[in-house]
């Protein structure tokens, strides 16, 4: 494949596409000049879209790479139909929508009204605001805005842009550049309205995935719905959140939110199997789970492997599993409150471990999607105080066994590392 053949194949992954513009990168290309910048317009309903394209030629490459954009979106521009004047605004608007404003203006310039239908056009044009006719004046420069390349217009119609057109630059990323369907939905505030609503909800705080990351993967496919995902792991147990979002033509609906809670076993703090749940608690408590380079070990010649300190903790976790029932307790509790979160560790989890805790009974519920994550978290565990700590130390001492308890508590996890 040709490196110009490379980049018209890049352009149509992000959705830039047309004749007019595969044929100006072509012949931009054989200029050889330093950069260029191309302009592309799309329609999305009766919104618009101006893509202002910049290309940089790549010495180590020797290619043209499309290093970023400006994207430019206008609100819809509603012409008002009548007959002003004796020019009929609605057969006036069909005959502007006809014509390729841009291409014309590529080839003749200011010249453009010379051009046989474009000049009949002009004629009506000037007829609507004669007579100092307030009404035809507006409609002139709101047709002369909508379909006429921003080159040709006046202060009037620069002053239409400050009131329907939003712009925003677009660079390439660590994930590359957005498409043109995800400019279109940042750029027309619907990426923003689904996000305040998400926001609101407060969902974000407890997504492992940063919900503005997940929205641009979500917003740049031409879907009609999508899940979001959200988990607070709380002081009483699990709260998994689940929300669908349906694109509608007016944006996109958050519908209910669709909770599951899983109330933690009960946890009796002391030493089983060797392990006292104190230290391995405050020694779980310092990997961040959720994220991979905190579990993972990186070898740029071997295959990445779980960290030292990691390995440890999940020994000492199946320690706890084999050591009895209360012990099982406890080991249900760390994997779900912490351990979880971390999907890399999962294999070296003892299956009789995730079994048991797909086991545990879990409680449903739905939820408007206004409802916020902690409200929801209060409803489910409203009534279920957690246990204080004289209560803990009761069930201690009903339940302690042979080498269990304070006195054996050791400061293995401070001293391992």
């Amino acid at each position: 494949m040709s490196k110009i053949e490379a980049l018209l194949e890049y352009l149509f992954s992000l959705g830039f596409e047309g004749e007019q513009l595969i044929d100006q990168v072509r012949r931009q290309y054989l200029e050889f000049k330093s950069s260029f910048m191309l302009r592309h317009h799309m329609k999305f309903g009766e919104e618009r879209m101006e893509f202002n394209l910049q290309f940089n030629y790549d010495r180590q490459f020797s290619a043209y790479r499309l290093s970023g954009y400006e994207a430019i979106h206008c609100n819809p521009i509603v012409i008002d139909h009548r007959v002003i004047n004796g020019v009929d605004t609605l057969t006036l608007e069909q005959r502007m929508a006809a014509m390729d404003w841009d291409r014309l203006f590529q080839e003749k310039g200011e010249g453009l009204w010379k051009d046989p239908l474009a000049s009949l056009i002009w004629k009506d044009l000037e007829q609507l605001p004669i007579h100092n006719d307030f009404d035809g004046s507006i409609i002139r420069d709101n047709l002369l805005f909508k379909y006429l390349p921003r080159e040709t217009w006046s202060i009037s119609q620069e002053e239409l842009s400050e009131l329907y057109e939003h712009k925003q630059s677009f660079v390439a990323g660590d994930n590359g550049l957005a498409n043109t369907l995800l400019a279109y939905r940042i750029c027309s505030g619907q990426n923003q309205e689904l996000l305040e609503a998400i926001k609101h909800t407060g969902m974000e705080l407890y997504s492992d995935i940063p919900i503005e990351d997940c929205l641009k993967v979500h917003l740049s496919r031409p879907q009609f719905l999508f899940e979001l995902y959200a988990t607070k792991y709380g002081r009483e147990g699990t709260l998994d959140i689940r929300t669908q979002v349906i694109c509608r033509d007016d944006g996109f609906r958050m519908q209910s939110l669709e909770a599951t809670a899983i109330t933690y076993p009960l946890q009796v703090h002391g030493t089983y199997g060797e392990v006292d749940t104190h230290d391995f608690e405050n020694a779980v408590k310092m990997i961040s789970w959720q994220d991979f380079e905190a579990v993972l070990e990186h070898d740029p010649v071997k295959e990445s492997r779980i960290r030292k300190e990691v390995v440890h903790l999940l020994v000492d976790l199946t320690r706890l599993w084999e050591s009895g029932s209360e012990g099982q307790d406890m080991a249900m509790y760390f994997y779900l409150r912490y351990i979880q979160k971390s999907d890399e560790v999962n294999e070296y989890i003892s299956p009789a471990l995730l079994d048991s805790v797909a086991q545990l009974p879990r409680r449903l519920a739905s939820f408007n999607a206004d409802t916020t994550v902690d409200h929801i978290y209060n409803q489910f565990w409203k009534t279920e105080a957690p246990i204080n700590k004289d209560q803990e130390e009761d069930l201690k001492t009903q339940k302690k066994r042979p080498g269990q308890g304070k006195e054996n508590r050791t400061s293995r996890y401070r001293n391992r590392h």
